[in-house]
């Protein structure tokens, strides 16, 4: 099948969207959304799938109307609708020989081209991510909604929303987000260099919350993806125990990190979009004050293309171009931190208004 021409991966991408038609004939939801000036639409099989995909984006929710893409959710334990047998059988064999059909971002070998993109993601439950560039549409499936892992809840349908969010000149990137309508900061580094403290540190201080983990670049503006924050463990929570009462996952598995929903519970402090102003890149420093000092682009770059392109799939080439420029537009700058979070949200208020 990996071998197949583009007539035969319409074919099956046609074949899975018929089993969720079906799924959904026994009873489904629509929920409608807006990235920047793009509208998309989630059609959900059944009634599990959807509800534990969408408070995450609950922010970005408009009324039903005309969308760009249309995303089709279902999962095959709770609709009673499995896939078909030679589907079954093909992704069987992905998951047996995972080495030889995917790729290190779980992009599916042979099933990606100028018309489709196509991942299979392992983990608790494997996830289907199909998109059809042609027609506008995605599948998204998989084989029991209740195992759907703490990260896909947090940041749901990422696969898909980079895919489309690039079509339409947008960046997804690794990165916090901070500010306010007159002007945002975005937060890069790799896991643990303080992105999601500082986001939160600004987010207790009264500044505009973009995001902890992914947010979206145009040339001059960030967007807000997610209205969660997610904390390593109990340690960084009892740097804010005023969140403790925010937390989804109270019944955590060992190495799941604390889930918490901005939008229940601050939904005032949730930024749609900023003009971005000045990227910064948080490090952990140890003693002495916290302060700023600018850096090359370059510098920035090595911060946020790595996990970016790593973690997302997609074009490496056209999403490294777009960082680049995004970069060299921007004054950059390394946050060295101290060990007085507190202080650190005026530090960027400062930034923010001399800029």
């Amino acid at each position: 099948m990996a071998d197949g021409t583009r007539e035969e991966r319409a074919e099956f991408f046609g074949s899975l969207q018929r089993v969720f038609e079906q799924a959904h004939a026994g009873g489904g939801s629509r929920w409608d959304g807006q990235l920047g000036e793009h509208r998309f639409c989630l059609r959900g099989a059944g009634e599990t799938l959807l509800p534990r995909l969408t408070p995450a984006l609950s922010h970005l929710q408009v009324p039903s109307g005309e969308a760009q893409l249309t995303v089709c959710l279902w999962d095959s334990e709770s609709t009673g609708v499995s896939l078909p047998l030679l589907a079954q059988a093909f992704f069987e064999a992905v998951s047996a020989n995972c080495w030889s059909w995917l790729d290190p971002r779980f992009e599916l070998r042979g099933f990606n081209d100028e018309r489709f993109r196509c991942v299979y993601r392992l983990g608790p439950t494997n996830i289907l991510s199909f998109l059809d560039r042609e027609t506008s549409t995605a599948l998204y499936w998989m084989q029991k909604a209740s195992d759907l892992p703490y990260w896909e809840i947090g940041s749901p349908l990422q696969t898909i929303l980079n895919w489309w969010s690039a079509e339409n000149g947008l960046q997804y990137v690794h990165a916090a987000g901070v500010g306010s309508a007159a002007g945002g900061l975005l937060l890069t580094g790799p896991g643990g260099s303080g992105k999601s403290t500082t986001a939160l540190a600004c987010l207790e201080a009264g500044m505009g919350y973009l995001g902890d983990d992914y947010c979206l670049v145009s040339d001059r503006e960030v967007f807000s993806l997610y209205s969660t924050a997610k904390l390593v463990g109990e340690e960084d929570l009892q740097r804010f125990p005023g969140l403790r009462g925010w937390v989804e996952n109270e019944e955590r598995a060992e190495g799941e990190k604390i889930l918490l929903n901005l939008a229940r519970h601050r939904p005032q402090s949730l930024l749609g979009r900023a003009p971005l102003k000045a990227v910064v890149i948080p490090r952990v420093h140890g003693p002495g004050p916290s302060r700023l000092r600018q850096v090359r682009g370059a510098e920035a770059l090595l911060a946020l293309a790595p996990t970016t392109l790593f973690q997302l799939a997609g074009s490496q080439q056209l999403g490294m171009s777009r960082m680049k420029q995004l970069l060299g537009n921007h004054p950059c700058y390394v946050l060295e931190l101290g060990p007085e979070i507190r202080a650190v949200p005026a530090l960027l208020q400062e930034l923010l208004d001399s800029l």
